[in-house]
């Protein structure tokens, strides 16, 4: 059996015993639910070990410490793996020019350290989504694009603002990048981004973009997402390159 204590303050969580407010009762399984937490903010936990059998017990805990997110993540690249079968590879959910029949390419021809995704050129945890993209033949732009069975609500806790990471390389084709998003009701709008310069850049830049900006899209219907290089409405005829993305997530 476990004593668990939890609270927003290290020096109380240590000191707290069964007569403080931060007590959380005992509990004999591994799990413990904190209930809803404010976003970005540090909250500490011990655990103590009791065995009413022993007369040293109870056992003290250290105290451990978590920081909350302040965002909610849209995809961060971390769980495709090369389990073709099982269909978790990269290029299952985020489908390139193979199937749109745009210049776009998603992952490597062959899979590494257990994945088709970029463990190399990472922004955050431990992958990455390459997209090569090459517009020197029709349609002239490159298109990667992931599809979500349910209408996704990006509302929810007050997020206004789509946030992705963004890589280039210097050898790469400047040209325009551009986020589209359609909701459920096929309303779609597209938003690029000012510099074409960000797909050659050899550092991460993170693209926020205000969901108001897509106009006419409701925000709580989202049903697909498309990440592209070049220009769907005026296509012409362009380079090759690579670029990275990691990390799209909704933020207040």
């Amino acid at each position: 059996l476990f004593r668990s204590y939890f609270g927003e303050d290290a020096v109380a969580v240590a000191s707290a015993d069964t007569t403080s407010d931060l007590y959380r009762g005992r509990q004999s399984g591994t799990t413990f639910d904190a209930g809803d937490l404010a976003w970005g903010k540090t909250y500490f936990w011990r655990v103590d070990e009791i065995d009413a059998s022993d007369p040293e017990s109870p056992w003290k805990g250290t105290v451990w410490s978590s920081t909350t997110a302040d965002f909610l993540s849209v995809d961060d690249f971390e769980s495709y793996t090369d389990d073709i079968d099982a269909e978790e590879t990269i290029w299952h959910a985020w489908i390139d020019g193979l199937t749109n029949n745009t210049g776009s390419y998603v992952g490597y021809e062959n899979a590494a350290n257990g994945t088709f995704a970029e463990t190399t050129v990472v922004h955050g945890g431990g992958q990455s989504m390459p997209v090569t993209y090459d517009n020197t033949e029709s349609p002239y732009y490159s298109e990667v694009e992931r599809a979500w069975t349910t209408a996704q609500n990006w509302t929810v806790d007050g997020v206004t603002t789509l946030s992705l990471f963004v890589r280039g390389r210097t050898s790469g084709a400047e040209t325009s990048l551009y986020v589209a998003l359609e909701d459920s009701n096929n309303k779609s709008a597209v938003v690029a981004h000012p510099d074409n310069t960000v797909v050659t850049s050899p550092e991460w830049i993170e693209w926020q973009i205000p969901l108001s900006s897509f106009t006419g899209v409701s925000a709580t219907k989202i049903r697909t997402m498309c990440i592209g290089v070049g220009s769907r409405t005026s296509p012409v005829q362009g380079g090759t390159g690579v670029i990275y993305i990691d990390d799209i997530r909704l933020i207040k």
